[in-house]
């Protein structure tokens, strides 16, 4: 679990030492260099259903605040507080003209940045506060008569600093 480090307010007379710098500058730097991030992309093969919102399975393929747990492949849960970035994309492998939606959930209510287009290729994005243990959830969605198979996901959820 990354911690954001508290800024420090320095009093007159006070002595630097290199433990201070430590913890007080070094810290800060080494967070905003390297903040908690995810890259997820498509477990197996899946299967949306005709008319349901169906949480996306994904793997991990970076993660360096252990947020994602492979009991719930469709979550990512905040190890770290504050505002993150969720980008999700991913591609159906048959062509319609039918609705198609990428979906992003906080503790399992709520939808944002839900793009419903006539496409291939979905993709929505949205910056939302968690606080540590909170998890958004990822989910697909389809009104094609008849299930459809999702071809290419990627997410992309990242600490940002607003």
């Amino acid at each position: 679990m990354a911690t954001i480090p508290a800024p420090r307010t320095w009093t007159v007379g006070e002595l630097l030492s290199a433990s201070k710098l430590n913890i007080d500058l070094r810290n800060a730097i080494n967070f905003l260099l390297a903040p908690p991030l995810a890259q997820l992309k498509r477990g197996a093969s899946q299967s949306i259903p005709n008319a349901v919102a169906t949480p996306v399975t994904l793997t991990e393929a970076a993660d360096t605040d252990n947020g994602f747990d492979l009991a719930a492949p469709s979550r990512y849960v905040a190890k770290t507080a504050g505002w993150f970035d969720c980008d999700l994309n991913f591609s159906w492998r048959s062509v319609g003209t039918d609705l198609r939606q990428a979906n992003i959930t906080v503790n399992g209510v709520g939808r944002f940045g839900i793009d419903s287009i006539h496409l291939p290729r979905v993709s929505t994005s949205n910056v939302v506060f968690l606080a540590v243990n909170d998890y958004v959830e990822f989910s697909a969605y389809q009104a094609s008569g008849a299930a459809q198979d999702l071809r290419d996901v990627t997410l992309t959820y990242c600490w940002k600093s607003v």
